[in-house]
């Protein structure tokens, strides 16, 4: 029995490991391709693909740039992608408080079962409610916007490949949950030169 246990706790920490691994190789990976693409694009703060968050909000100011030259003055897509990624990461934070606290709650009015007692773990169910919707949609909205500044990047730096890079995209993200791939793509393009630059065309992106 415990040799069993043994080698199944020997088994988890091996998974363990190798995730640990390939969620490091898939930072790095993610990280060396935005830093590149920005670099490309002459912005300084292209540092900021190390730093989370940060790196998210680069990656969408990389799409934001390539709308500026095309001429669409407006795009919040950096913006968006940092708001959502927030709520997405805060959310959960926020359902552990306040279900520990309306679990203290019930625990401390464990003998009484008045209604004015149970209301406010009735609000606390409605709340904890509200927060996975919002969590919900600012998922949705979150990919929407992070597929669409992969395409405006595929589009600009390979334009031939950028519907198949896209399609490959967002199967590896939704259905097989690989982001890496979507990283190998960026990378490989990051070299190349982006249809809405000229040689003598730089951006210095605060």
């Amino acid at each position: 029995m415990e040799l069993i246990l043994g080698n199944i706790i020997l088994i988890c920490m091996i998974v363990a490991f190798v995730l640990s691994l390939y969620s490091i190789a898939q930072y790095l990976l993610r990280g060396i391709a935005v830093y590149k693409l920005a670099q490309s694009r002459n912005m300084n703060n292209a540092w900021f693909a190390w730093v989370p968050f940060a790196r998210i909000w680069l990656f969408g100011c990389i799409s934001d740039d390539i709308r500026l030259k095309k001429g669409i003055k407006k795009s919040f897509n950096a913006k968006t992608l940092l708001l959502t990624s927030i709520i997405i990461y805060s959310i959960p934070v926020l359902v552990m408080i306040v279900a520990i606290c309306f679990i203290v709650t019930s625990f401390i009015n464990v003998d009484s079962y008045s209604a004015v007692q149970i209301s406010p773990l009735i609000v606390g169910a409605l709340i904890l409610f509200g927060f996975i919707l919002l969590e919900f949609a600012a998922c949705i909205v979150f990919k929407i916007f992070y597929f669409i500044c992969h395409y405006d990047i595929y589009k600009d730096y390979a334009p031939k490949q950028s519907t198949l890079f896209i399609t490959i995209t967002i199967i590896a993200d939704l259905i097989f949950d690989l982001q890496a791939l979507s990283s190998v793509f960026l990378l490989a393009i990051s070299n190349n030169k982006p249809a809405t630059l000229n040689d003598d065309l730089s951006t210095n992106l605060n």
